[in-house]
């Protein structure tokens, strides 16, 4: 470390080289490498994926010799290597590209609900200086299109986030006609292509790739290699490595749990001061995953979907959960946020997205006799006494959880009568 970049420390933080550097050389106790343990992280091995492996490089080398490639749709269970098996091939052929001087185009991107946006950040990716707003999905699908000159292949992940019924098969209907793009689909769902219609599915006609969900044994393997690659040799054992794997396999997420559950459980031994994992940080460490996961995704959602889960929430303080009473609350916080209130079409979309993400429920109901029907807004698959709970630390959204009965200690009680 330079003697300038600890001098400027010091000034900064008002303390002495001696102390700073002090801090800096603490040996932690547990990890070796953390960054092994983070989602993104591309290990230089894959166990139990390399079947898997071999047969996309199988068919994106090719590209090398200045071909278009078959269309490849990549799907399984969340948690099996999808993602990371995608991304290793990328990297792989970037690495040959290099080396043979090879003109290949390469764009990855996780798919939003928006197409839009999917095109807007794949543009981005590929090294389009494109704006974020103002142009339509053609003028994106366009651009993207003019600078495939040469062989380009676009990986498409997590593609069940878009709404393919409407305008979500319109990329891939472009992408698989188009004559130097090879496009590769990556999703949980099985039956994608049943969505699609007949002449966007006569262009794509892919090549499947399925991951089958991990066995228990496989997970120690996984869970093993990544503790070999992060933690000290000393910091845990095979016991501790059999209750991560034990735990994920029960679990819809399976290998990403497990090592997730790993790296908190090392977390939480590291901050009690213990130089290695026990089944006691092990047994905090499932809600702890639970709750990182909630607040990431959480974390991720535009502003306009937490507004709806505040609406919702007060909804259901006044019992009122008709979609027309939700959307005034809606809008009525929108202006104390001093936004634009939206169209009853606009908050829709909003309910529809959200009710696909299994945030909030959308339900048809009775009135009463000769009432008629209207649509419910209610929470979803998760109560909304956690999601509050994080939300109300966002500065944007606190002004409407600090009312009369919002309080944190209401929540909690309110989480704890449900609970009942």
């Amino acid at each position: 470390m330079s003697d300038v970049f600890i001098k400027l420390s010091c000034r900064r933080l008002n303390m002495s080289e001696e102390t700073l550097r002090d801090i800096l050389t603490i040996e932690d106790p547990i990890f070796l490498n953390y960054r092994a343990l983070i989602h993104d992280y591309i290990p230089p091995h894959l166990p139990h994926r390399e079947a898997e492996l071999k047969e996309y490089l199988s068919i994106i080398k090719w590209l090398l010799k200045g071909e278009k490639v078959e269309n490849v749709y990549i799907y399984g269970e969340t948690g099996t290597g999808k993602t990371v098996v995608a991304k290793k091939s990328l990297d792989l052929l970037k690495e040959k590209c290099r080396e043979l001087n090879a003109m290949v185009k390469i764009g990855y991107t996780k798919t939003n609900e928006s197409p839009i946006t999917t095109l807007y950040t794949l543009c981005r990716n590929l090294g389009l200086e494109v704006p974020q707003h103002g142009l339509s999905l053609y003028n994106y699908l366009h651009a993207i299109e003019e600078i495939a000159f040469v062989p380009t292949l676009l990986i498409l992940d997590e593609f069940d986030k878009l709404n393919v019924s409407e305008q979500g098969w319109k990329l891939i209907h472009a992408f698989s006609r188009h004559p130097n793009i090879s496009v590769t689909v990556i999703s949980i769902r099985h039956d994608l292509c049943q969505f699609l219609p007949k002449d966007t599915m006569d262009g794509f006609r892919p090549t499947r790739i399925f991951f089958k969900t991990y066995t228990e044994q496989q997970l120690f393997n996984i869970c093993n290699f990544r503790a070999e690659l992060s933690l000290k040799p000393t910091a845990y054992d095979d016991k501790v490595i059999w209750n991560c794997a034990k735990e994920a396999y029960s679990r819809p997420e399976s290998a990403r749990f497990a090592i997730d559950m790993l790296r908190v459980g090392g977390e939480i031994a590291r901050q009690s001061n213990a130089t290695s994992i026990a089944h006691d940080h092990l047994k905090k460490a499932p809600a702890r995953v639970e709750e990182l996961e909630l607040e990431r995704m959480l974390f991720n959602l535009p502003f306009h979907h937490k507004l709806l889960l505040v609406a919702v929430y007060q909804g259901q303080r006044q019992r009122r959960l008709e979609r027309d009473f939700i959307f005034t609350i809606f809008n009525s916080m929108l202006s104390k946020c001093e936004k634009v209130p939206v169209s009853k079409r606009t908050f829709d979309s909003y309910v529809q997205e959200m009710n696909q993400k299994r945030l909030v429920s959308a339900i048809r109901r009775g009135l009463g006799r000769g009432k008629g029907t209207t649509w419910f807004i209610d929470e979803g698959f998760y109560s909304l006494h956690p999601l509050i709970l994080v939300l109300a630390k966002s500065p944007d959204l606190s002004p409407f959880l600090t009312m009369k009965n919002t309080s944190l200690e209401h929540l909690n009680k309110l989480g704890e009568k449900r609970n009942e």
